[in-house]
This record gives C-alpha cells, sequence and structure tokens, in this order.
C-alpha cells in the first residue's frame, strides 16, 4: 500500500540497547474516490511493558 498518512505520539524516548516490540491492528476500513484504505494502530513498548510510542497509519490499498 501507500502511506496517505501518520501520526506518531512518542512517550518515552527508546535508550540505546532496550528491547522493544512493537505491535499493532487493523482499526478500519473504507473506501474513499473508489480507492480503498485502511487504517492500522501500534503502540512500540519495552520489556516491562512501557508504552515508548503509540501510532497510526493510514494507507491506501493496491488492487491486483
Amino acid at each position: 500500500g501507500l502511506h496517505a498518512k501518520m501520526e506518531f505520539e512518542f512517550l518515552e524516548p527508546i535508550r540505546f540497547g532496550v528491547r522493544a516490540r512493537s505491535r499493532g491492528r487493523v482499526v478500519d476500513k473504507y473506501e474513499r474516490r473508489g480507492k480503498p484504505y485502511m487504517v492500522t494502530e501500534f503502540v512500540t513498548e519495552d520489556e516491562q511493558g512501557t508504552p515508548l510510542v503509540r501510532g497510526r497509519f493510514t494507507q491506501m490499498l493496491f488492487r491486483d
């Protein structure tokens, strides 16, 4: 897909050597001007589960 919009909220600095994991999920799908879009939210956390970054991506999807 093609990134149409990206939003980030940086909650804590990601320090060198810290292991982090990002998880995301699709939260919306819609069509605009005949083009399909998908919205994904994600969170990146450190090993203790502390949120470091939250974000949202909106992508225009390509049909085969």
